[in-house]
Formats: structure tokens, C-alpha cells, sequence
């Protein structure tokens, strides 16, 4: 057994020497096309390193840098350094100026409602007012005083605020919600009547925490010097209107009228009333196709005693604007409220032009009645 084992562990060995005799040597294998390559790249760097000096380098270096230009121009004025700045972008994919976009979008009328917060700049007559429903009030001490005039503005962004008038505790009979697509070139301007005692007016801006809105609340004090009734300041602004403006009437139940301007007029005066019923109503000012420049709903518990007055500014982009539209649309629940609705120019331009409406005569002619503008004579027989 013994002698068995020993050949069969001779044989092992002989078969394992033979093997690493013929074995095949650890030979680089550089004939294959990677090899080739990597083999060509490094005799590259080795000769490029050895048989050049640094200056050399150098050069290979400059020869991929871009060459700059000469630049022999004198340096330029700091006036024309201004004039050769990029003006800035506005819209698209670049971040928001908003000094840009005032830029761009010049304004060719001023406005009555602007021109009025223009001379109150310098004054601590408008109150700001944050953002994400905060609400501010003015309390009306004197009870003698029968309105006050509102108006709210912002930097140039959109423009959501309420405006109630409250009359004691639990008690709002007049309120109005006001949407503007800019509120520096379309502000909001209204004379709000404080009939009765212990009324106070509230303004909330109902737009984002990053839009703050200026408000200003003054009271009719002209007036109550020169004995009430409407007799001066804003009271007799008031009275004019009524007095001198051709009424329309609006149904109820979503009825409307619209009324057309040209772009020479800058403001317009809206004066809207009821016989004592309930006023509801939405004005809109429309600028282009459909556009809503500004809008805002009102409601008074009686459209007699506290009716609505705005002065809306209708600024023209440019020469050949197609002007503005007011339109008004009495929003009771029924036709049993009515409406009467008085809109005219407020502020005009230098080339404005009176429209003259066509004279109308009424044909009774054979027992039939209908409107007629001929002016051709009867045919006599």
C-alpha cells in the first residue's frame, strides 16, 4: 500500500514539472489596437517631455489660448459709457424689474387720480398697508362730517382690496371690492358718504404679503365749513354730476350699459344711484379686447343716502390708443332694482373734442312711432 501511494505521488510531481516547463512566459501583448494606443500616448508625453524644455511647452500652451483684440479706442465719456449700457430686459426668462418695466410702459397721460397722490408724496397722508389681509381704519370723530374720499395705490403690481364703511357695531351697510391690473397706472379714487353718527371707514389688502398698498382716507371738511348740503369740496363735485349728467338706467338682473372714450380724455366720473332700494353693481374699466384694467363691485343698503362716486384714470399707452370703456352691470338678484348710472369725462386733454350727438325727432305718421335723424321734408300730394 505503502509503495502504491509513492508512485502514485511520483507521477503527481512529474505531471506538474512538465507543465511549468512548457508553461508560456508573461509577454506584454502590444499588438492589439488599444494597447497600441495607449502604448503611442505615453511615448508621446515621454519624448514631449524629455526632448523639450519648458519654453517650448509654453508655446504649445499659447497656440490653444484665445488672442485678445487690440483695443487702441480711447476710453469713452461717462455719458457714453451710459448711453452704451444694455438696457435692461423685461418679460421672458429674466428675473422682474420693476424699475424696467415703469420704463417701458410710459404713460401718456397723467391722471387725475395720480396727479392727486403725486401731491400728497411729500405728506404722512397715505397709510401703508401690508399684504395677506391686513386691515387698517380711520375712525370718524367728527359727526358732522357726511364723506370722505378714498384712494389706494401700490408700486405698479396687481391691486386687491376691500373697502367697507361701518356704522356702529355689527353694522356695514356700504361695501366695495377692488381689482386693478396695476396699481400705480390704474388707481383707485372713490367718495364714500358717512351719513348718521359713530362711522368709521376699513380698507384690507387682500393681496399677497409681498404687495403692500397705500391708502389715504379725507374727509369732507370743505364742506362742513361752508354749512353741508353739499355745497363745497367733494359734496359739490357730487352734486355737479347729478345735476348736470345724463342719467341711464340699468335693470337688475345682470343688465348693462357701456360707455365709450376717446384717449383724450384722462379721468372719468362715475356716479351710480337708486330711488332708496339696495345697490349692486360692478364696474369695469376695459382697455383693448376684453381686457379688464380695473374692476369693482359695490354694494349699499341704500343706493339714495349712500350712493357711489369714483373718479377712474384712463391713461393712453400711446397716440393711437382706441381709448377706454366703463361699463356697468347692475348685479341685483331682480329687475326690481334698478339703477341709475351717470358717467362723464372728468379730466380732459388739451385736444379734446365735445361729441355732438344727432338730433332726434319723433314720426307719428300714419298712426306709426319710431325714432327718425332724416331730416328730409314731407312729400306734399
Amino acid at each position: 500500500m505503502k509503495i502504491t501511494n509513492q508512485l502514485f505521488a511520483l507521477f503527481i510531481t512529474q505531471q506538474v514539472l512538465s507543465v511549468s516547463a512548457f508553461a508560456p512566459k508573461n509577454v506584454a501583448f502590444k499588438n492589439t489596437a488599444l494597447n497600441y494606443q495607449r502604448n503611442e500616448g505615453e511615448k508621446f508625453q515621454q519624448e514631449k517631455l524629455v526632448n523639450h524644455d519648458l519654453k517650448d511647452l509654453q508655446k504649445v500652451a499659447k497656440g490653444f489660448a484665445p488672442k485678445k483684440k487690440k483695443n487702441n479706442a480711447q476710453p469713452l465719456a461717462p455719458q457714453q459709457q451710459q448711453q452704451q449700457q444694455p438696457k435692461p430686459e423685461v418679460g421672458g426668462s429674466k428675473k422682474f424689474d420693476l424699475s424696467a418695466a415703469k420704463k417701458v410702459r410710459v404713460v401718456r397721460h397723467t391722471g387725475a387720480v395720480r396727479g392727486a397722490f403725486k401731491s400728497l408724496a411729500g405728506t404722512q397722508s397715505v397709510k401703508s398697508i401690508q399684504g395677506g389681509k391686513c386691515l387698517k381704519t380711520w375712525n370718524i370723530s367728527n359727526d358732522s362730517v357726511d364723506r370722505v374720499s378714498v384712494m389706494i395705490n401700490n408700486e405698479g403690481v396687481p391691486l386687491s382690496a376691500n373697502v367697507e364703511v361701518w356704522q356702529g357695531p355689527n353694522s356695514t351697510p356700504m361695501r366695495l371690492q377692488i381689482a386693478s391690473d396695476d396699481g400705480n397706472t390704474y388707481p383707485f379714487s372713490a367718495v364714500l358718504e358717512t351719513p348718521n353718527k359713530h362711522n368709521s371707514i376699513a380698507v384690507r389688502n387682500m393681496s399677497p404679503m409681498e404687495f403692500p398698498i397705500g391708502a389715504c382716507v379725507v374727509a369732507d371738511v370743505e364742506d362742513v365749513k361752508a354749512g353741508g348740503n353739499k355745497q363745497a369740496g367733494q359734496g359739490a363735485v357730487v352734486q355737479a354730476l347729478a345735476d348736470l349728467g345724463e342719467p341711464y338706467k340699468v335693470d337688475g338682473d345682470n343688465g348693462m350699459e357701456s360707455f365709450q372714450f376717446e384717449n383724450t380724455v384722462e379721468s372719468i366720473q362715475i356716479l351710480l344711484q337708486t330711488d332708496g332700494r339696495p345697490l349692486h353693481a360692478r364696474v369695469e374699466l376695459v382697455q383693448g379686447t376684453n381686457d379688464n384694467k380695473q374692476v369693482v363691485d359695490i354694494f349699499s343698503e341704500n343706493g339714495l343716502e349712500q350712493p357711489f362716486f369714483a373718479v377712474i384714470d384712463t391713461p393712453a399707452m400711446f397716440d393711437m390708443s382706441a381709448g377706454a370703456t366703463v361699463r356697468i352691470v347692475n348685479t341685483a338678484p331682480s329687475t326690481v332694482f334698478p339703477l341709475s348710472a351717470i358717467v362723464e369725462p372728468y379730466m380732459v386733454s388739451d385736444s379734446y373734442v365735445q361729441p355732438v350727438k344727432p338730433k332726434t325727432k319723433v314720426d307719428i305718421s300714419n298712426d306709426l312711432f319710431f325714432l327718425s335723424t332724416d331730416d328730409d321734408d314731407v312729400e306734399q300730394i
